[in-house]
């Protein structure tokens, strides 16, 4: 049972004043008989290395927070003269060289019309992709993450999609159209964040998305 006196400092607290504070923790931890945990001295590297693994953390949860795989970036596999003309975007996210310049949707019979965020991303899903919840399962690997991105009007000629893919490398790869894989923006810099990277004319970000074993493309 507390004592009258620790009843009062309690009831009192709102009262105490800034600069008295100190005193009446003191009195309170006589009172009470606790002792209040005095402040750690934490190293600032060390504070700065969970603040950027809290970081990662959220990054990843933003994703979709699932388990995939990642290769590393083959450029050389896609940017052959024998097929580089006839693969694309969706191509080179899916890890699918089909040789048949690939469209969201058309293997599975739902190609987005017209095109816009939604129906590139509900054609990709017929296709076997996935935006989590819930995530692609193990059994279902490799499991790509892949960025889909949107142009209201690219360069004139109505709208447009494009696709990147996450790769080992630690950075964001792409293939343009029947143009050469690449592993930079329109200002030819290193993409470690499809969201931020000059993309043109894809100004609009549409969402992350995994690929799975199972999915067809065309």
């Amino acid at each position: 049972m507390h004592s009258a006196s620790s009843s009062r400092s309690l009831l009192n607290f709102k009262d105490v004043k800034p600069d008295k504070i100190h005193k009446f923790v003191l009195q309170a931890e006589k009172e009470y008989a606790f002792k209040v945990p005095k402040p750690q001295i934490i190293d600032p590297d060390l504070l700065k290395k969970i603040i950027d693994a809290f970081k990662k953390y959220l990054d990843w949860l933003r994703k979709g927070g699932c388990k995939h795989e990642e290769i590393p970036f083959d450029p050389s596999f896609w940017n052959d003269p024998a097929h580089v003309n006839a693969n694309n975007c969706y191509n080179f996210a899916t890890n699918r060289r089909t040789d048949t310049y690939a469209q969201p949707g058309r293997a599975s019979g739902h190609q987005a019309i017209p095109i816009d965020c939604d129906n590139v991303r509900t054609a990709a899903i017929s296709d076997g992709a996935v935006q989590s919840p819930p995530c692609p399962p193990d059994d279902q690997a490799p499991r790509y993450l892949v960025a889909l991105v949107y142009a209201p009007d690219f360069y004139g000629m109505g709208p447009d999609y494009h696709w990147y893919r996450r790769c080992s490398d630690g950075f964001w790869a792409h293939k343009p159209g029947g143009g050469l894989a690449r592993s930079y923006d329109n200002s030819y810099k290193t993409i470690y964040d499809p969201e931020t990277c000059d993309r043109g004319p894809y100004v609009n970000f549409c969402s992350y998305l995994y690929t799975q074993k199972k999915m067809v493309v065309s």
